[in-house]
């Protein structure tokens, strides 16, 4: 068995895919409200926009989430690897 210190990822790619995210929300709330100030948003087409929202939003959470749940892991192992050696330290 090896007893290594595990390398925590960054949170850089966790937080640039739940930032995709989040704006993509703001981009489609903005094309919809110019396209019914413009008259051009029906019922059908809002429902389109909605999915289309929800659709390309939900990879990057799913994305993000993720890696959250890897770094949280890593971060684990390391406070038991950190324990372990406080352990054997005393």
């Amino acid at each position: 068995m090896r007893f290594s210190r595990p390398l925590v990822p960054s949170r850089g790619l966790e937080l640039l895919a739940f930032g995709v995210a989040a704006l993509f929300v703001p981009a489609y709330g903005a094309l919809g409200a110019m396209f019914l100030w413009r008259g051009m948003l029906t019922g059908q087409d809002a429902l389109l926009l909605l999915a289309a929202m929800i659709v390309s939003a939900a990879p990057m959470l799913a994305l993000g989430y993720v890696l959250r749940r890897r770094r949280f892991g890593k971060l684990a192992e390391l406070r038991e690897y950190e324990r372990v050696l406080a352990s054997l330290g005393e």
